[in-house]
């Protein structure tokens, strides 16, 4: 793993010559905790890589946008996620890698937050995925369901989202 600093003089030299391939070698060498606390604020070196392709207008590779997605999830940063997630094709990267490594772990981390506000993200993503090509494996629909189940400690309604 990188340190800070070295991480900082890595991001320098990249954005000199930015480009798809090594923003995902940047990216991996972002060290991120299961509860999304890294060394450095993984969510804000995807920006600033976000950013800086954006601004070259080079557009992200899918390797590349998988990479940041993935880095959104584990930062914590969803609304990031959500946002690339959109434009994930399924000939592009797989039906299983694309389940297994974006749309699953994604659905998961909403389920997690369990506010009645996310059912809609929820369901909208599941569609999202579909029309984008994927095809839901039972991990999927576990998850969906289990989220559209949970009735919230506030919620006093007998069927929630209903």
């Amino acid at each position: 793993m990188c340190r800070e600093g070295k991480l900082r003089d890595a991001l320098s030299f990249w954005k000199d010559n930015p480009n798809n391939a090594g923003a995902v070698q940047l990216l991996q060498s972002v060290p991120t905790s299961a509860d999304g606390q890294g060394i450095v604020s993984t969510s804000k070196i995807c920006t600033e890589v976000e950013e800086v392709m954006w601004q070259r207008s080079i557009t992200l590779s899918a390797g590349l946008r998988q990479c940041l997605i993935e880095r959104y999830i584990k930062s914590g940063d969803l609304g990031a996620a959500c946002r690339l997630v959109g434009e994930l094709k399924k000939e592009r990267m797989g039906n299983d890698v694309g389940v297994r490594r974006i749309w699953n772990p994604l659905l998961s981390a909403l389920g997690k937050q369990r506010l009645p506000k996310e059912a809609k993200k929820v369901i909208d993503l599941y569609y999202l995925m579909i029309a984008n090509g994927f095809e839901p494996d039972a991990l999927t629909y576990t998850r969906v369901f289990r989220y559209l189940t949970y009735q919230h400690p506030h919620n006093t309604h007998p069927h929630p989202h209903y």
